[in-house]
């Protein structure tokens, strides 16, 4: 079951591939500055046209999963090389909270983080460690070795980890664990037969609500105090709700597939989600700020180097497409803060550009 996991992760997010094309630095669009005016954007700033002067530096060089910010670092989770670590948004500082299978677990994946301490999943359970470090001796608050429990995306509160679940019955379901402590009482928020939909692709925390997406279409909370469940999307929604962000008014979504749409809703009931972005191959990453929605696609071949970043204006998305980075080796997360765009990539095999790469927003 627990290979099974594993393969169905990999899958999930464009890395079973059976090629590997020819690696090249990632590259900033002509596009940006000068709304793609490459003369004048050089104008600008004296940069070479299209560079912008906010070319994609290299943070870390590993096949990195997943990624989460704080004020002033950015930690990750390597999937394959069984290391969870942080690294300064500046590029210094790097080290491995938790390096090695028998302690970071088999293939480290969501991560999340509080005022303290950084969480994440394995194929092994649920672990949690200082931000400072934990002497590479995270707290197993899940240990999948003396139980059953296969965790998806995690979120936190003052006192709880929420998480997904894929039991040995390949049922989903929304579980619920203290958090600070080893092999803790896990509970169930929304047991399988509460769920409205059979799978569900991503989970999120906000305020005292999980929210969620589908594969069959639906995008739901659930109320942390009693688990009770509100369908958010009117009937017969687009089915591949995945990878999502939420701002208090609104969340947008992406699809996992090769021509892939992201929508907009209302957070509200029976909200019809809207298309704002068509074309969008394999959306595997999204965030958002004040006025701006960015994304990453990993691009139709599921391959190295064909992976990109975009954005477009909260106001008029639809119009405003604008790519900002391309040539990705495979992207799977994005995150961004008040100055700069940060991503994963894990590249198929190779690492020269993978890891985590950061780009200052552009104008």
């Amino acid at each position: 079951m627990k290979r099974l996991l594993a393969l169905a992760a990999l899958a999930a997010s464009g890395l079973a591939c059976t090629s590997i094309l020819g690696l090249q630095e990632p590259t900033v669009d002509d596009s940006i500055e000068a709304g793609g005016d490459a003369a004048n954007d050089a104008a600008q700033d004296g940069a070479p046209p299209g560079d912008g002067g906010t070319a994609p530096i290299q943070l870390l060089n590993a096949r990195v999963r997943r990624i989460a910010l704080d004020d002033t670092s950015v930690y990750y989770t390597e999937m394959f090389d069984y290391v969870v670590g942080k690294i300064g948004k500046d590029g210094t500082g790097q080290i491995a909270l938790a390096n090695g299978s028998a302690v970071a677990g088999y293939f480290p994946n969501t991560i999340a983080l509080d005022a303290t301490d950084v969480f994440w999943t394995s194929v092994n359970g649920i672990h949690q460690c200082a931000k400072a470090g934990c002497g590479n001796a995270p707290i197993n608050v899940i240990d999948d070795n003396t139980s059953n429990w296969s965790p998806g995306s995690i979120g936190v509160d003052a006192t709880t980890i929420y998480f997904v679940n894929y039991d040995q019955n390949q049922k989903y379901s929304i579980q619920k664990v203290p958090k600070g402590a080893a092999n803790g009482t896990v509970t169930a928020l929304v047991p399988t037969a509460n769920l409205p939909c059979a799978t569900i692709n991503h989970m999120i925390l906000d305020g005292t609500y999980v929210y969620f997406t589908c594969d069959e279409g639906p995008v739901a909370r659930a109320s942390t105090s009693s688990g009770a469940v509100e369908v958010l999307t009117a009937p017969s929604p687009p089915p591949g709700a995945d990878r999502f962000v939420k701002t208090a008014s609104a969340i947008y979504y992406g699809q996992f597939l090769e021509q892939a749409t992201i929508y907009q809703m209302a957070v509200a009931a029976d909200a019809a989600p809207s298309p704002i972005a068509l074309t969008q191959p394999y959306v595997n990453g999204i965030d958002v700020d004040s006025n701006y929605l960015y994304w990453a696609n990993v691009g139709v071949t599921l391959d190295n180097g064909g992976g990109t970043i975009a954005r477009c204006s909260l106001a008029s998305c639809s119009t405003s497409v604008q790519p900002l980075a391309s040539k990705i080796d495979v992207p799977t997360d994005l995150a961004v803060d008040s100055t700069s765009i940060f991503w994963a990539a894990n590249g198929n095999g190779d690492t020269p550009n993978t890891g985590v790469w950061k780009m200052t927003k552009p104008q």
